[in-house]
């Protein structure tokens, strides 16, 4: 009995880390990726919920050519220049993906082609995207605008 047991738990182990090296290697990108959620509700001004929408906000130690991607569509394409000071930069977009059978996937790349690709979260309406000086990515699902934070 204790073999068996092993043997459907090993069965179960090596399909479930087969299904997680599928998603890995079907990206075109293979940087590591910081995914963060902000469940914070207690102050700021919150996303509306009802729309399928998100809008992107880059923070933090850009100084790049960034192109971002919905489903293989270019939906930005700007220079992005963050502020040393206040960590902020001047770009932001929306994404309306009310039409989009599927959720869509978001893929971000800088002109030294350092990207990554992760599907939206329905749940949240706003994604922050920051780069440290490593060009390690951290990608923040929120639903609270950083209004003078």
């Amino acid at each position: 009995m204790k073999y068996y047991l092993i043997f459907i738990f090993s069965t179960l182990v090596f399909f479930s880390c087969s299904n997680i090296k599928k998603v890995v290697n079907g990206t075109s990108c293979s940087n590591k990726l910081n995914i963060q959620y902000d469940n914070t509700f207690s102050r700021g001004v919150m996303a509306k919920k009802e729309k399928k929408k998100i809008t992107v906000f880059f923070l933090n130690y850009f100084h790049d050519s960034i192109k971002v991607y919905f489903n293989r569509d270019l939906k930005f394409h700007d220079f992005v220049l963050t502020n040393t000071t206040t960590g902020k930069s001047n770009k932001s977009f929306s994404y309306d993906y009310s039409k989009e059978r599927t959720v869509p996937i978001m893929k971000v790349e800088s002109e030294n082609h350092n990207c990554f690709e992760v599907p939206i979260k329905k749940n949240y309406k706003i994604v922050y995207l920051f780069i440290d000086d490593l060009k390690k990515w951290t990608i923040r699902y929120s639903n609270r605008y950083y209004v003078n934070d």
